[in-house]
């Protein structure tokens, strides 16, 4: 499973990401030694920068806001005081408190509340993120904006789902399996997707790439899907140090997921037709609700498989799906 093949699609909005650290963020840093109007011309130069990071020998040292410096030099003899020497003196006069360092792991809603419960001094300074091995800085501003950003999407839930309705009644069923997968994605962040499934299907695409992953036999005994299969349960396994597979129902992972979720895919008659799983690349769980969610999405894409092996024809499960969508629109509408 690699995390390059679900990347995008031409019907895909920007990914939200799973986790702060897949937020966009800065990697300024200098050592102790750096001198201070070397750090303070990159500031001029890039108004993005909303600090910098300073490292010795062993590491990371701290952290200085970009206001902050602005502030101490725009004082009595800053300037003559600290401009020309190693940003060290600087940082040693602040006396800056220790910043807020982040996991890059932790979800964003969970880092807003972290910064936004530091004490009123710290509470605009950027926060540092600690992730893939090195640190960076976000500013709040960023932070807060991106957290918006998702909340609008879980508001527009609803209505993503409803038009999976339409999509599924309207589209081609390569196009429909892509569509839903983008909404899905757009409620539940993952870095990687694929429909698994012992069934004989016709070759599924999307826009050239390559979704439904089959199973032999054997294959389908394995692991985690023989569960899926026997229980046709969601079933969600975290593990920092990477989940393993049947390397023969997978292929050879480039990367193994850390958080994973696979979800029945079953007809009306609860016959399992395969399994839609999702991948994340950090240890990020999948929370209650993003279960719930991708179940109601997995229907859909039930719906499309099992029209491929109805072969158009109206059935029980036509009229299912419709009655299905009347009663998901009222329970949103109700709410």
């Amino acid at each position: 499973m690699s995390p390059q093949k679900f990347a995008r699609t031409s019907t895909a909005k920007l990914q939200p990401p799973v986790c702060i650290g897949d937020v966009p963020s800065n990697d300024f840093s200098v050592s102790l030694e750096e001198k201070t109007d070397s750090v303070v011309k990159r500031l001029r130069e890039d108004v993005s920068l909303p600090g910098v990071i300073l490292c010795d020998e062993q590491g990371f040292v701290g952290m200085i806001p970009r206001q902050t410096i602005f502030e101490r030099l725009g004082r009595r003899y800053g300037i003559e005081l600290f401009l020309n020497k190693e940003i060290n003196s600087l940082y040693r006069e602040l006396h800056a408190p220790k910043p807020l360092i982040i996991d890059g792991e932790v979800r964003v809603e969970d880092a807003v509340q972290k910064a936004l419960g530091r004490d009123e001094v710290q509470l605009y300074h950027p926060v540092v993120v600690f992730h893939a091995g090195k640190y960076t800085l976000i500013n709040m501003h960023k932070l807060i904006t991106t957290q918006t950003e998702i909340l609008a999407n879980l508001n527009a839930a609803a209505t993503k789902l409803n038009n999976c309705g339409v999509i599924v009644d309207m589209d081609k069923e390569d196009v429909a399996i892509e569509k839903i997968i983008d909404a899905l994605r757009e409620v539940v962040p993952f870095h990687d997707a694929g429909l698994y499934t012992s069934l004989e299907l016709p070759s599924i695409h999307m826009k050239g790439e390559e979704f439904v992953h089959s199973l032999s036999e054997n294959e389908n005994k394995a692991d985690l899907f023989q569960f899926l299969q026997s229980f046709n349960q969601i079933v969600c396994v975290d593990d920092k140090n990477g989940v393993s597979f049947s390397e023969s129902a997978v292929g050879t992972p480039q990367k193994l997921p850390r958080a994973w979720m696979g979800v029945p895919l079953l007809d009306d008659n609860h016959q399992h037709l395969g399994t839609l799983a999702l991948s994340r690349y950090v240890h990020t769980p999948f929370s209650m609700n993003e279960k719930e969610l991708t179940s109601n999405y997995a229907w859909y894409i039930s719906r499309v498989v099992a029209n491929f092996l109805l072969e158009g024809h109206e059935s029980k499960m036509s009229r299912s799906f419709h009655a299905r969508l009347d009663l998901q629109k009222r329970m949103f509408s109700a709410n």
